[in-house]
């Protein structure tokens, strides 16, 4: 075999998609976990909702995001704290440790929050 088919074949090896469950094939996340936006995340399809339950841990207005420590989101992500960008009036009504439940969607380079219903009170 040529240099070339074997630079190839294994350049096509590795263009598969990983597991749909990545957190648990490579240890990544879980409860409490800060992630990095890819750890233990599967690539979801553009403006595709996800429900979501979590507690808001910080509310980081000048980066127009919730820090939120949220369920696991079977075939989406692990559960983990991460930031979800979110709109002017989610941020304005959020606030540290309220339980909320709503949608994530995946927009350009970011996961955003919507649909944002708050459960109970800090």
């Amino acid at each position: 075999m040529r240099v070339l088919d074997l630079f190839a074949l294994l350049a096509f090896a590795s263009c598969h998609s990983q597991p749909s469950n990545v957190a648990a094939a490579t240890g990544s996340g879980g409860a409490g976990a800060v992630g990095h936006p890819h750890d233990g995340i599967v690539q979801a399809n553009a403006e595709e909702k996800h429900p979501v339950r979590g507690v808001i841990v910080s509310v980081l207005a000048s980066e127009q995001s919730l820090l939120v420590s949220h369920e696991d989101i079977p075939s989406v992500m692990a559960a983990m704290t991460m930031a979800f960008k979110t709109d002017a009036g989610t941020l304005a009504k959020a606030k540290k440790g309220q339980k909320i439940s709503g949608h994530i969607v995946r927009k350009a380079d970011d996961w955003w929050l919507t649909d944002v219903i708050i459960l109970t009170e800090p």
